[in-house]
């Protein structure tokens, strides 16, 4: 009887493990493959695959041709319809073949052991988004929009909107607080983690990066730093100051990372924010690069 219980015991936890997240309907795999629609510029309904999706030219030859992706791995869950269960919201970005980049929201529920959309909704055109989230019944994106006087390529007014879901459909968006213009302080407050050198190139180790008092500071992987950071405009310009450190030393890796990471900071001219990460781009032509950082809860 004991070997009995052991057994089934054993087989509810590997029921438990091949179940995991990437394989419920609300997992971000299943999400980066599910069907969506509500494009305001494409007709009918598209299907991800890998995050993906890209259609036909609308003319032979032509080079402009629709996409749809998923942004970055942003999913955010929680009860919007007051049912009880968890929906996911998720962005997705249309490309039609010009310059916009027209962000959408969309919400997934759950039919069974499959996902169904609920709703797509525009947000806008080339946003940066800070970050999502399910609270109080209500979707939150805190973002950075193109705001009085701005162009489109380059918006500069941090704004959170909260949306909620009604009869199927998410509703106009209400503004949450007032309004700011980008710059340094609008990274009070966080913490965030350096996750990747550049696209593609992931940081091995723990530096950590905070504004406070005019500053950029926190742990450089063995060292404390502190940097001056002064802005030059309200559309993320910024000048950064040599870096001072501690004087502690570390293992051999960590003290290559530190001393990357405290020789590009300097260079940083210009910071945004991509998926919910906070980019910060340095240098021109060949030395120019973008390091992105993870928001630390």
């Amino acid at each position: 009887m004991k070997r009995l219980v052991v057994w089934l015991l054993a087989l509810l936890c590997a029921s438990v493990l091949a179940t995991g997240p990437e394989t419920q309907p609300l997992g971000l795999t299943r999400l980066q493959n599910a069907a969506y629609s509500g494009f305001e510029d494409i007709a009918g309904e598209v299907r991800l695959q890998s995050g993906r999706w890209q259609g036909e030219p609308p003319q032979p030859g032509s080079a402009s041709v629709p996409r749809v992706d998923f942004l970055g791995d942003l999913v955010a869950r929680g009860d919007l319809d007051g049912d009880g269960v968890d929906e996911a919201a998720v962005m997705l970005t249309s490309h039609l073949g010009g310059t916009g980049v027209f962000h959408y929201v969309a919400v997934v529920g759950q039919r069974g052991a499959e996902n169904r959309n609920i709703d797509t909704r525009l947000v806008a055109d080339r946003i940066q988004l800070r970050g999502m989230r399910i609270e109080k019944g209500g979707l939150v994106l805190d973002l950075v929009r193109a705001g009085p006087g701005d162009p489109s390529c380059c918006p500069s007014e941090v704004v959170t909107l909260e949306y909620r879901l009604q009869d199927g459909r998410l509703t106009e968006p209400v503004q949450v607080g007032a309004s700011m213009s980008l710059s340094p302080a609008t990274l009070s407050g966080q913490r965030w983690r350096l996750s990747a050198w550049r696209f593609g190139e992931p940081v091995d180790g723990r530096l950590t990066l905070a504004y406070v008092d005019g500053r950029f500071q926190g742990n450089a992987g063995c060292n404390a730093y502190a940097a001056p950071v002064t802005a030059t405009d309200d559309r993320g310009a910024i000048e950064v100051g040599l870096a001072l450190s501690t004087q502690m030393q570390c293992r051999a890796q960590v003290m290559a990372n530190e001393q990357r990471f405290l020789g590009l900071l300097p260079r940083v001219d210009r910071f945004w924010f991509h998926a919910g990460r906070l980019a910060l781009a340095y240098g021109e032509g060949a030395g120019s690069g973008v390091m992105f950082l993870t928001r630390e809860e």
